[in-house]
């Protein structure tokens, strides 16, 4: 069985986390035909395959590529990277074809499963050589530019003059098809407004892949991952339109499903990490990163029973008025409309409030949530248009509703 030593441990750079999300890819469809310790992992030799033939194989598992619409920028259209990738996998295409994005290149690979090479033994291993930055032992290529999205800088040594210096990415076709299984198993959507448009990836937190690595339970990681593939579903849904940070991680926390979900599998919480990734120019960049932690039990819940009559079915009206179809969320939406509803700044301070009693554990954001309901309805009542005063009504039952289980 080849085996892949993990010289280099999980963190916070995009580029390691790719990786270790393509590793993980391999352990979950290799099932028990795998060994794993926190510095190793055996993999049977056409673990590659299993993983593309799983996704030929499954009409759902082939639809979810179409959701991959991160394309190649810059050098990598120039020298077309895409194409160059697949034949160095010994899949018979011209390096000529311009290949656009990573989708048609996971396709290719799906559907020349058949084609793709053995695992070999490597190593997880960044190596400075010659100006650039080389994982593994194999012959390197350049890698493609979402590889290179961290800017790698910053090397310090006692014995080098590294620290200023920037570095560019060469890595073997196998650690580059194990990062685009990354991308295949992370990448959540694409989602903007007004032509200004940004990437997201999920990540499992540097803590959570270690957990998983050194748990040597295959099992669990397949479960993990497949958790993972839920929470991606959900923000997908969520992310459809643009919307505060604090609206996106208030509509996961209070997902019931999702809880119930690390329930069954006795999970007490898992974290991950959300990257908003954009195009710069000829590159790519990162404008930031959300932390989502998910809990069997949210801490959130004792309060809101000390401070209700009900939590869970106060629990259940907050996410109604969270609804996409509920006043509360169209006046947000309205934000990226020519007629703002007269609303719209309320029920972002209302959204900030109550993520400060789900999120921070304050019990006065549900307090400021209904205050900021009110005034907002108060206003909206003395208007002279009857799309206007139906919000109003619309806020009074949500006050009424949630001020029935307090």
């Amino acid at each position: 069985m080849p085996r892949i030593k993990l010289m280099v441990k999980p963190d916070n750079t995009f580029l390691n986390l790719l990786l270790y999300e393509g590793l993980l890819t391999l352990i979950q469809y290799s099932g028990t035909d795998v060994r794993i310790n926190i510095n190793e992992i055996e993999l049977p030799h056409d673990a590659l395959r299993r993983v593309l033939k799983a996704v030929r194989d499954s009409e759902d598992a082939r639809k979810e590529l179409d959701f991959v619409k991160i394309g190649f920028v810059g050098n990598d259209l120039r020298h077309k990277i895409g194409a160059a990738i697949l034949f160095k996998t010994g899949i018979p295409i011209s390096k000529s074809i311009s290949i656009k994005n990573y989708a048609s290149v996971l396709k290719y690979l799906v559907d020349n499963a058949d084609r793709i090479f053995d695992l070999m033994d490597d190593e997880l291993l960044f190596n400075i050589i010659s100006g650039n930055l080389v994982i593994g032992r194999k012959k390197a290529i350049s890698a493609p530019q979402l590889f290179k999205i961290d800017r790698y800088t910053g090397f310090t040594s006692l014995d080098a003059n590294t620290t200023y210096k920037q570095y560019g990415v060469r890595a073997s076709i196998q650690w580059i098809i194990i990062g685009i299984l990354g991308i295949m198993s992370s990448y959540v959507t694409q989602a903007g407004a007004k032509r200004e448009f940004s990437h997201h990836f999920l990540f499992l937190s540097p803590d959570e892949i270690a957990g998983m690595v050194g748990s040597r339970d295959p099992v669990y990681i397949f479960n993990i991952m497949m958790l993972k593939k839920k929470l991606i579903h959900r923000l997908r849904e969520i992310l459809k339109r643009p919307i505060p940070e604090e609206l996106l991680l208030l509509k996961i926390l209070l997902d019931t499903g999702l809880i119930a979900e690390l329930k069954r599998l006795d999970i007490d919480h898992i974290a991950f990490q959300l990257y908003r990734i954009v195009v710069e120019g000829q590159t790519y960049k990162i404008y930031n990163t959300v932390p989502i932690i998910l809990y069997s039990m949210p801490y959130y819940l004792d309060l809101l029973n000390r401070i209700a009559r009900d939590g869970e079915k106060l629990v259940e009206s907050l996410r109604k008025a969270l609804d996409t179809k509920s006043p509360i969320i169209r006046a947000i939406y309205s934000f990226h409309i020519d007629n703002k509803y007269p609303e719209a700044d309320h029920m972002v301070s209302a959204i900030h409030e109550l993520y400060r009693l789900i999120a921070l554990g304050d019990p006065s954001g549900l307090y400021g949530f209904m205050r900021e309901l009110e005034t907002a309805s108060k206003t909206l009542e003395e208007s002279r248009e009857e799309d206007s005063r139906n919000r109003a009504r619309q806020y009074r039952r949500i006050i009424k509703e949630i001020s029935y289980h307090i």
